[in-house]
């Protein structure tokens, strides 16, 4: 309830009206948010706006670091792995520490908390983990190291969309300062709209890359659908000579060494929607 009121008030803050002028529009009689969700609202106002315009990842960082410490949080992390040609994404500010460690180990193959946000459909407190999941003696030592290199309490937000590699965006405190549940809510509202402006920037950043054409996108759906290479020739009424060049074009386009792996990755990147396959 909460979380819906804090939607509700701050989809409308984001508008013309400040979050108390929405907040006076409410008819008499109806929930109001809390004085103390309107004021945490208040307080990331303007670091949500800087989200949501950020044209570059540098600009999102930036945000989402002023945010995480307006919300009472020392760190951050939003991350989304990359697949094959799709770039990842990796904006943080854990302690240096950490950061070498990982990068000279590998430690984050093993983690407890990239694997829960890849299989929870809703957030979760890192102090949950041993219910979520059978934690090995890998993923225990894990989270020790964690907690050592001021990592201890955090709070996990995962994020998915339909053709995109899991996300998940933490908000991380120290062994002394223990997460301020009054926080959660916007902590995962904010966490949502730097999702979004992530994967905005990322089309940005890809729109210098050549995409396929809409003829050659018109034969790689009639693939997606399931027709023979001959069925779509006499379709379109051409040579199958050009529908085998469209194919060729679009392995090495997407980098792929067959039509199978050619329709999954036109699929999975989204150049060709589930709704013009399934018709």
């Amino acid at each position: 309830v909460e979380f819906t009121k804090a939607i509700t008030a701050s989809n409308s803050a984001r508008g013309t009206k400040s979050v108390d002028q929405q907040c006076r529009m409410f008819k008499p009689g109806a929930i109001l948010p809390s004085e103390g969700t309107v004021m945490r609202m208040q307080k990331i106002e303007i670091e949500l706006g800087a989200i949501e315009k950020a044209q570059s990842f540098e600009a999102l960082h930036i945000a989402m670091r002023n945010a995480k410490a307006k919300l009472g949080f020392q760190h951050y992390a939003f991350i989304q792995a990359n697949v094959s040609r799709t770039d990842g994404i990796l904006l943080q500010d854990y302690p240096d520490s950490w950061v070498r460690l990982m990068s000279e180990t590998f430690a984050y193959t093993r983690s407890p908390i990239l694997l829960a946000g890849s299989i929870m459909p809703g957030p979760f407190e890192w102090e949950e983990l041993p219910n979520i999941l059978t934690l090995t003696c890998d993923q225990q030592r894990y989270l020790e190291m964690a907690r050592q290199h001021g990592l201890a309490f955090g709070f996990t937000v995962p994020l998915h969309a339909p053709g995109e590699p899991s996300a998940s965006v933490s908000f991380v405190n120290g062994k002394a300062r223990p997460l301020n549940k009054d926080s959660l809510p916007m902590a995962m509202y904010t966490a949502s709209r730097a999702f979004l402006a992530g994967r905005r920037i990322k089309r940005a950043n890809a729109d210098h890359e050549k995409a396929i054409s809409d003829h050659d996108r018109r034969v790689i759906t009639y693939l997606c659908r399931g027709m023979s290479r001959n069925q779509i020739a006499r379709k379109l009424g051409i040579d199958i000579k050009a529908i085998n060049a469209v194919v060729i074009r679009g392995c090495k386009h997407y980098e792929v060494g067959s039509q199978t792996e050619l329709v999954v990755r036109t699929l999975f990147e989204q150049a060709i929607r589930f709704e013009d396959v399934i018709h």
